[in-house]
Parts: structure tokens; C-alpha cells; sequence
């Protein structure tokens, strides 16, 4: 049986405040709320390899889940929408690597498309309309990639760290890093800048200039040992330790302030780490809980696919007419009445199959008269 979509609330603060929710939940000076989705929700969906995404990510304030061939997208309130419907369909039906792309050295950039590396190209991936682009690339093999701002990338080459502006389709501009990458690396998909720590210092550099700040920490500010992730939250470095997370706020102060979140749940083994702009992601291998910290909380249980298929097949698909992106509204419409079809004749007294064929086969139709 698979199993219902729960959102959990774990805890809310409000500024300054230490509430004890219960004796191994304390959070200092985090402003927010934490929840949970049961990933087993999307089990059920069409053409997805298990339930457990390989990654997860939070860029262009959006919830992105990631597994081989498909990226599904949440909205920050850990809602679906069109735009899910649309990141589905796109990251399926992709026109890359022989019909296929795969999510293996790649990112998704700042802006919401996905960025990968293959055999000397970089490839981008509008998740809307399924459109790829790519160019060459001559800096030799990429061992990884880094999501900065304004959908451009820090690419990691040989322990070397290059900035690689895409903003022009047909040429790339690259300027060389001057460090050493360190095990941990965290890039702002915000703000034009890096950070990593260094035992007991964390060094801030400029994407504009190169430029580098050193800031010292006092001594017993951060757990002991070396974190096992770091990301950007708004204009804070987060660390994840066993079962803490340390936001490192690098706004304004010098030194900076440093608070705590601590929680029974968090895991003692390694876990994933994920932020950007109001959003930061918590996730462990093999679990099929996702926890979301943000300023808001879903509103309503995750529909079902049949639901949610039901709900946005059409607004979909005219989302895409409205941006002028003719072709890819015909493929996606190809990609969708096949769902339609089958749901069509497992639920044959539900009118709204029929009525949904209907429409998708007359707005096909007149698409396909357009020249």
C-alpha cells in the first residue's frame, strides 16, 4: 500500500527566544519553522527510480527533488503546482546524452535550469520547457560543479576552483580562483561570494574580485571536529555537525553571531545539507524524510499524482502557450494524454478524464496549424 504524504512540524522560535520543546529539541536564535515530507508520496509517480531522491536542492526559492532522469520541484511552501507538473515532464523527456540525461555532474544553477558536464560540454536544461542548450568547453575534464549566481558556476578542476559566467549562450568566460578548494566549499547562489571553514576560521571570497576576507572565531564558538556539510541560508554559513546545525551569520558583524540548532532527529551519521535564499534542506541516504526549515509551512497534504495530474495537466500546458513556447506545449501535450488516456480507463465513470483529453487533443491541434 503506499504509504500518505505527512508534513510534520517540528519546531517554531521566534528571535532570541530558547524553547525546549522536549529533552533533546533546543533552538537558539533561528527564526522559523521545520517540517517534514514523506518522500514515499511520490513512489507512485510515473517513470521515478524509488522513492528516495539521489539529491535535493533549494535554488530559485523553490524545492527541488532530484533522482536519475527526473527532477520534481516543490513551491517554498512545500507545495505542488505547475511548475512541478512542468519540471517533471521537461526532466523526462530531455533531449540530451541519446534521449537521456542523468543528473550525475550536474547542478541545478541558481536560475532554476539544470547545468551539466559531458565530454567537454556544458549543457543547460530549461526544467519549464525541456529546451537544451550546450557549448564547448576546453578547460579540461570537471570533476564538479557549483550552483552561483545569476545561473552561472564554479566548476572544480584538479583542486583548482574556476568562476564560469554563462550568461552569453555562445561564449563562456572562466577567471581562475586563486585557492586551493578545501574539502568543504560553500557557493551563495545570492550573493556574489564563497565560503569555507578552516579550522577555526572561516574564509569569505569575493566572485567579483577575488578578493578574500579571513574570519576568526572564538575558541569553543563551533562544535569539535570538521563539519560534514556547509551551505548558504540567507546570509549565513550553516554547518552541519552530528545531530547540530551552527549558522555562522556573516551579514553584518565581525565577529560574527553564531547560533545553535539541536534536535533529537538530526542525524548523527552523515546528512545532507542544502540551502539557499529562505530555505535550507536536511536529508539523510536511505530515508524517505525530508526536512524543510522556512518561514512558512504547507497549508495542505500533498495530492495524489491522479489529483495533482487532474489539477494541472492544462494549466501546464497553457503556461507554456503564454511564453510563446509552441513546440515544447505540443511535446508536452504528447508527453501527458497517454496519463490522461490510462487514468481515462482505470476510472471510466470520472468525467474529467474525458473532458481533459478533449481540451489537450484541441489545443495539440491548434498548435500544430501554426507555422
Amino acid at each position: 500500500m503506499r504509504k500518505l504524504s505527512i508534513f510534520t512540524t517540528f519546531a517554531l522560535a521566534l528571535p532570541s527566544l530558547v524553547a525546549t520543546l522536549d529533552s533533546k529539541t533546543i533552538i537558539t536564535e533561528w527564526t522559523g519553522v521545520f517540517y517534514t515530507v514523506n518522500l514515499a508520496h511520490f513512489a507512485d509517480w510515473p517513470d521515478l527510480d524509488g522513492s528516495i531522491p539521489m539529491d535535493v536542492s533549494a535554488v530559485a526559492n523553490r524545492i527541488w527533488l532530484i533522482w536519475p532522469h527526473t527532477v520534481i520541484n516543490l513551491s517554498a511552501g512545500g507545495m505542488l503546482d505547475t511548475k512541478s507538473l512542468l519540471s517533471l515532464f521537461s526532466s523526462q523527456t530531455a533531449n540530451w546524452n541519446e534521449g537521456r540525461w542523468s543528473p550525475e555532474n550536474g547542478i541545478l544553477s541558481s536560475k532554476g535550469d539544470w547545468l551539466g558536464y559531458l565530454e567537454d560540454r556544458f549543457y543547460r536544461l530549461d526544467l519549464l520547457s525541456a529546451k537544451v542548450w550546450s557549448t564547448d568547453w576546453k578547460g579540461g575534464p570537471v570533476e564538479s560543479l557549483l550552483a552561483a549566481p545569476d545561473g552561472n558556476l564554479i566548476a572544480l578542476i584538479d583542486a583548482k576552483a574556476y568562476y564560469v559566467n554563462l550568461s552569453n549562450h555562445k561564449h563562456i568566460l572562466v577567471s581562475a580562483l586563486d585557492f586551493n578548494v578545501p574539502p568543504i566549499l560553500a557557493v551563495s547562489t545570492q550573493e556574489p561570494e564563497l565560503a569555507w571553514l578552516d579550522k577555526k576560521e572561516i574564509h569569505l571570497v569575493s566572485l567579483k574580485d577575488g578578493s578574500e576576507e579571513i574570519i576568526p572565531l572564538a575558541a569553543g564558538a563551533l562544535p569539535s571536529g570538521n563539519p560534514w556539510g556547509a551551505s548558504w541560508f540567507g546570509g549565513s554559513l550553516v554547518l552541519a555537525y552530528p545531530s547540530t546545525l551552527c549558522a555562522v551569520d556573516l551579514s553584518l558583524e565581525r565577529p560574527p553571531r553564531i547560533s545553535k540548532f539541536e534536535a533529537g532527529w538530526l542525524p548523527r551519521r552523515w546528512y545532507r545539507l542544502r540551502g539557499g535564499g529562505s530555505l535550507l534542506l536536511v536529508h539523510s541516504p536511505e530515508n524517505e524524510k525530508l526536512r524543510i526549515y522556512g518561514a512558512g509551512e504547507p497549508t495542505a497534504p500533498l495530492p495524489s499524482y491522479k489529483d495533482f495530474l487532474a489539477e494541472h495537466a492544462i494549466p501546464a500546458g497553457r503556461l507554456l502557450e503564454e511564453k510563446e513556447e509552441f513546440e515544447a506545449a505540443v511535446q508536452y501535450y504528447n508527453w501527458t494524454l497517454p496519463q490522461i488516456r490510462d487514468f481515462r480507463s482505470k476510472y471510466p465513470l470520472e468525467k474529467v478524464w474525458a473532458e481533459l483529453e478533449h481540451e489537450l487533443v484541441e489545443r495539440r491541434s491548434v498548435l500544430l496549424q501554426i507555422d
